[in-house]
């Protein structure tokens, strides 16, 4: 049994061990500041003509005959510009306590260790015009994200020193979109980041013995309660988590072994998940309006040390976090997930399309794959 929603409660999620507070009443409170606008402008760099104005590529979509970094492409890969951490190169700093050598770090008081923060920092600029919502997307469009995503993952995991990789997408202001343009970032590190060890930790200290692995056993149980899931197809399954870190957050998941690594999916899987996106995407806004959110494909550690299935995150954002969230790291959930899972299945319209094996690629364009 879960916990009653209609009275304010915590819940944990199991698979990282954080909390959240269930509170429907504060969804009801009066809000007078507006969501700011995404930031716009006459001028959009990602647009097809404007290559000169992004880093050189390293995976497109592109016409045949036509070059590099110039028009004539549907998708394309290129290293942020701003990134988060410095280019992995083969000279480059691991992960080690340092300021301007090892002879200052005995001299420096543990309170102020440091580390460099090196690895690979990708933007995917899903279409060539200045569509700027998921949902603008055609489903062949989409799928094509989700390959272009997936083949950078293949690369990025050959490479000995990242240790992990995040897939997200920013959407809105308050989701910190700092374009419109539709584009999703792609950031490897040689590190791991503490949410990702909080599941590792989970995952590695679950008792097989007592059941299958944490993930297995999570989804047992929110598929037997049933009120929170949304859809099952024969490999996934799509629910509201019952410990939400947001109002409305959807997860997209495997539900069969053969299809836990992302990364070795075929391109009819990837159009079903690309299927399932939409259709959440298009009933959120559908009841909900055009609400900022997160999308965020979570993945195992890149050694696989201990192996959790990837998961694929859409995090609305209709609130804030305010004091309360960032000195505790405990979200307010003013949606609780019941009722969210009610108001999807109300809304949404359930298309799963199918491609032709040869869709990723059409007639007159070709993948091209450059040197990091």
């Amino acid at each position: 049994m879960t916990a009653p929603t209609e009275h304010n409660h915590r819940r944990i999620d199991v698979l990282t061990g954080r909390q959240v507070i269930v509170a429907s009443g504060r969804g009801n409170r009066p809000i007078n500041v507006f969501e700011p606008p995404a930031a716009s402008s006459a001028y959009d760099p990602f647009q097809e003509g404007n290559e000169h104005d992004t880093p050189q590529e390293r995976l497109a979509l592109r016409r045949i005959g036509s070059r590099g970094n110039s028009a004539g492409w549907l998708l394309r890969v290129v290293p942020n510009r701003y990134p988060a951490i410095d280019e992995l190169t083969p000279g480059s700093p691991r992960s080690r306590c340092q300021v301007t050598g090892e002879d200052v770090l005995t001299q420096l008081p543990q309170s102020f260790a440091q580390a460099a923060a090196v690895g690979v920092h990708d933007v995917v600029i899903e279409c060539c015009d200045s569509r700027n919502r998921l949902s603008q997307l055609s489903h062949m469009e989409v799928t094509r994200v989700l390959y272009a995503w997936q083949q950078r993952l293949v690369l990025l995991l050959q490479m000995p020193a990242i240790r992990s990789v995040s897939i997200f997408r920013n959407e809105g202001f308050s989701a910190g979109a700092s374009l419109p343009h539709c584009h999703s970032q792609i950031l490897a590190t040689d590190f791991l980041t503490p949410l990702l060890e909080a599941r590792i930790q989970a995952a590695c200290g679950h008792d097989s013995r007592v059941s299958s692995s944490l993930f297995e056993a999570w989804l047992h149980d929110e598929i037997a309660g049933g009120e929170r899931i949304l859809l099952e197809t024969s490999d996934f399954v799509v629910l509201c988590p019952f410990a939400s870190r947001s109002p409305w957050q959807v997860r997209i998941c495997p539900r069969v072994a053969a299809v836990y690594d992302f990364h070795s999916l075929d391109s009819l899987h990837l159009a079903v998940i690309a299927s399932l996106l939409l259709s959440t995407i298009q009933a959120l806004e559908r009841f909900a309006g055009l609400v900022a959110y997160n999308l965020n494909l979570v993945l195992p550690p890149a050694d696989g040390a201990c192996d959790f299935p990837w998961m694929l995150d859409v995090i609305p954002r209709p609130n804030r976090f305010a004091g309360f969230e960032l000195m505790s790291d405990v979200d307010i959930l003013t949606v609780a997930p019941e009722t969210a899972a009610e108001q999807y299945r109300k809304s949404a319209e359930w298309t799963i399309h199918s491609i032709d094996q040869n869709g990723l690629c059409p007639d007159g364009f070709a993948w091209r794959s450059m040197p990091s």
